[in-house]
């Protein structure tokens, strides 16, 4: 139960696949994806609306957008 509730709580505090979206459109994608180590080509596809992200990869993304450590590829 403990796992369930950080992982809520983490669900909660995550951008949206629009936010994503919307934080995305002023950035070098290919930049992006390198930092955490995504396919350049999937990033745009979920930049652009083809494709909804896997909740992992929107938790990956968001983290990376919204400055956390985490979220970049070590």
């Amino acid at each position: 139960i403990a796992c369930q509730q950080v992982n809520q709580q983490k669900e909660a505090n995550m951008l949206t696949a629009a936010q994503v979206r919307q934080a995305l459109r002023d950035r070098n994608l290919a930049h992006v994806a390198r930092e955490i180590g995504m396919n350049r080509q999937q990033l745009w596809q979920i930049a652009n609306g083809l494709t909804m992200p896997r909740a992992d990869t929107l938790e990956k993304i968001s983290d990376y957008l919204e400055g956390k450590a985490d979220g970049a590829k070590t």
